[in-house]
């Protein structure tokens, strides 16, 4: 069992990376909840409880292609191209 600190894993790419793709909370805590806790902008607090939600179905359609656009740049290493880049500027 490794214990990560959301906030710090916000600070680099490859821990947020490890945070968003492999992370899961104990006790029975809502990931979303926890992740969105971590956010310090609302913006974050909102994007980051849509990449901890485990059902897809509770978010709306924005919420589902913003999701579905910071997992695509999670798989680029927010590299190659554009849209990717300008998800790693929206986390920063």
């Amino acid at each position: 069992i490794w214990y990560t600190c959301a906030k710090e894993c916000l600070q680099t790419e490859e821990a947020f990376t490890r945070l968003v793709a492999k992370s899961r909370c104990i006790g029975g805590q809502d990931r979303a909840r926890r992740l969105s806790a971590a956010g310090t902008t609302v913006a974050q607090q909102e994007l980051l409880q849509a990449l901890g939600a485990t059902d897809p179905g509770e978010l709306s359609p924005a919420e589902v292609a913003e999701r579905r656009d910071i997992m695509d740049a999670i798989e680029y290493d927010f590299g190659g191209c554009e849209r990717h880049r300008k998800q790693r500027e929206r986390l920063s």
